[in-house]
């Protein structure tokens, strides 16, 4: 049984707080596989919702105005030194200190994902989970944890409360594993919440979709400073397909990024949940590897066996053209 499935089925507590942090469509991903093992663990729940997004393009002044509006406070000082410029290529998670209290939250679930390191926004949330909910149970599900500048074992120093985090894969299994955390903290090695999902969880999202094309490949590389695999050299080498390039992880709605993956023939990408939302729906999927260790780590833990339609390339070399 996987370790996640196990740990979940133990818990004794009553409706447990769960934490959906938005981003793209693998992050929505995510959340559909965290509901769905809950409810097979009969765990009950309810979902907090937390991020302010900042939006494509949105100038400095008009964020503020609208944080204000929504929080209802001064910018957090992390956040403050961050805004200068926000017309930024990606959408920057933004997380207000929730104000959980004992009394009413007994543990809470932080969404499985690659949130928490030093890329993306998620340290200041778990952060502000543990000063203000210093009774409850924490658990960091499934996760890519990576860290150049962060001293991750610091935001565990005056903590007190149980604290789980469950990696996704072995390599940040040894990361944290080589730091110095606390004993109230307990690391766990599980898989991707997507794992848990089959095609007949997602696939009747097809049909809130508009999109109506077919037979092609798909073509999907991310946009943003991860990425290392030029998408032009790609096509390059899938010359004379039927291509369909769109970073559908971004760009789509839910509805149409499960349905664009459903409508294709064969797809490419360096977008994990990408790669694995194709494999769920039996597509023949090339994944290529990113800036940092998630895509093969995840790969070699628990991809490359369960599903055999799916290969992982390192680099454009060891990519020798169509796979169907």
């Amino acid at each position: 049984m996987d370790e996640f499935l196990e740990f979940l089925q133990q818990l004794d507590f009553g409706p447990v707080a769960v934490i959906e942090q938005e981003g793209n469509n693998g992050d929505k991903l995510i959340y559909i596989g965290l509901e769905k093992v809950l409810r097979s663990a009969k765990v009950p729940f309810y979902k907090l919702s937390n991020p302010l997004l900042i939006k494509r393009n949105e100038t400095s002044k008009s964020f503020v105005a609208r944080y204000r509006q929504t929080v209802g406070r001064l910018l957090p000082s992390f956040l403050s030194s961050r805004i200068k410029d926000l017309n930024y290529s990606f959408y920057y998670r933004i997380t207000r200190p929730f104000e959980f209290r004992n009394n009413l939250c007994q543990c809470i679930i932080l969404n499985g994902g690659a949130s928490i390191n030093d890329l993306w926004g998620g340290i200041p949330l778990l952060k502000n989970i543990i000063k203000n909910n210093p009774s409850g149970e924490i658990i960091v599900a499934p996760h890519t944890f990576y860290f150049v500048s962060t001293d991750f074992g610091k935001i565990f120093e005056n903590s007190r409360q149980e604290i789980h985090l469950f990696c996704r894969e072995k390599v940040s299994y040894c990361i944290l594993n080589s730091l110095d955390l606390p004993p109230n903290v307990t690391i766990h090695l599980s898989n991707d919440l997507a794992l848990y999902l089959n095609p007949k969880d997602i696939i009747p999202y097809c049909m809130q979709s508009k999109f109506t094309c077919s037979s092609y490949d798909l073509l999907a590389i991310r946009n943003d400073r991860t990425s290392i695999i030029p998408k032009e050299a790609v096509i390059k080498k899938l010359k004379g397909c039927k291509l369909l390039v769109q970073d559908i992880s971004q760009s789509a709605s839910f509805p149409d990024f499960v349905k664009i993956i459903n409508n294709s023939k064969c797809v490419y990408t360096d977008r994990l949940h990408v790669a694995i939302a194709a494999s769920i729906l039996r597509k023949q999927t090339v994944l290529f590897s990113t800036s940092y260790f998630k895509n093969k780590a995840v790969f070699e833990n628990s991809l490359k066996e369960r599903f055999s339609s799916l290969r992982f390339c390192r680099d454009l070399e060891s990519f020798d053209g169509k796979i169907c």
